[in-house]
């Protein structure tokens, strides 16, 4: 059972993960949570050659919303898979602790770290490392 934390957790890097990258569709008004990985995520990027930032969608019809509500399916069903369509790319994480739980803040940066740490297995990305 995955607890709210995590659930929020795996919501918030599923939205991140798979944004919309269409000039102009960008939501401006981001609270500190999607600021702070957006940032973190675009961080990883800037590692890359040909790789542009990107930006969380603005309208429900864009792959984010898409992305939020495989999460929440994810969660309600205790389960943390990909999904089967779309065409995007998706990156999961998850975390937890048997010790001091971390704010929700660092907790969503860290998360970010944990999934691109998987650059390791994808011999075509790493070969796009500046």
């Amino acid at each position: 059972m995955f607890s709210k934390t995590t659930t929020r957790l795996l919501g918030l890097l599923a939205a991140l993960s798979l944004i919309d990258t269409v000039e102009g569709a960008c939501k401006t008004d981001l609270n500190e949570f999607e600021m702070a990985v957006l940032e973190a995520h675009n961080q990883y990027r800037q590692q890359h050659e040909d790789t542009e930032p990107l930006c969380y969608g603005q309208s429900g019809d864009d792959v984010t919303f898409t992305a939020q509500d495989w999460t929440e399916e994810q969660a309600a069903n205790k389960e943390m898979q990909h999904s089967s369509g779309g065409g995007f790319g998706e990156n999961i994480a998850a975390m937890g602790t048997t010790g001091t739980v971390m704010a929700k803040l660092p907790a969503y940066v860290a998360a970010t770290g944990l999934w691109y740490g998987e650059i390791k297995g994808c011999p075509a990305v790493m070969a796009t490392l500046r």
